[in-house]
């Protein structure tokens, strides 16, 4: 039997049970200068999924909501990290 990263990822104390926490203690990204980079608000709608349980029709988006170049810029930074975890690249090495 092959296990998914669905059923590991469920198998563990629910990580999504605690982030509401964890999101209290959001605040907006500043930069050095004390100058808003990301705001408050934008950073929690972009953790908002972090809440609830993993959604299986979610695996494998980022082949289409993410562009070519977003893809080769995260392979760059983590593809050897993902190989060594088993999980699909984009491009073969």
């Amino acid at each position: 039997m092959t296990t998914t990263v669905l059923q590991v990822v469920n198998s563990w104390e629910p990580y999504h049970s605690r982030a509401r926490d964890r999101l209290n203690e959001v605040q907006s990204r500043t930069g050095a200068d004390g100058q808003v980079m990301v705001a408050k608000e934008q950073r929690l709608h972009l953790h908002r999924r972090t809440s609830r349980p993993p959604e299986g029709d979610r695996i494998g988006l980022w082949r289409t909501e993410l562009t070519a170049d977003e893809v080769a810029r995260f392979e760059a930074l983590a593809g050897d990290l993902l190989t060594d975890l088993g999980y699909e690249r984009a491009r073969p090495r």
